[in-house]
């Protein structure tokens, strides 16, 4: 299951992708309507059966005609991590973990806590 949020006439919602289709969370009786409440809202059951839900709805909106908005739009922080670390290790020299550089663009984003 793909959980994402596509651009509505009334604003971003969440939807559910089954195949080459969006089933809006609306049209299952989801118990939210963003990407962030429902996975505050449901456990990996309650996302289970909200899947199945989606497979047997009527109500769909074929991918190729939505616009997707970022999953969730309002996210508290973003961590990016890249594939290509070994060769900034190698530009970097010998001893080089990656480790402060991440913990370090992690609380530059990360909300200060208190």
């Amino acid at each position: 299951m793909r959980l994402l949020t596509y651009q509505t006439a009334d604003g971003p919602a969440a939807a559910i992708q089954v195949d080459e289709t969006l089933v809006p969370a609306d049209a299952v009786d989801a118990p939210a309507s963003t990407v962030r409440g429902l996975l505050d809202a449901l456990d990996g059951e309650g996302l289970r059966e909200l899947a199945a839900r989606a497979e047997t709805a009527e109500e769909r909106v074929p991918l190729a005609e939505a616009t997707l908005c970022a999953p969730i739009p309002d996210a508290h922080k973003i961590i990016c991590l890249g594939l290509n670390y070994r060769d900034h290790a190698e530009e970097n020299g010998p001893g080089d973990t990656g480790r402060s550089e991440v913990v370090r663009q992690v609380r530059q984003f990360a909300p200060p806590s208190g």
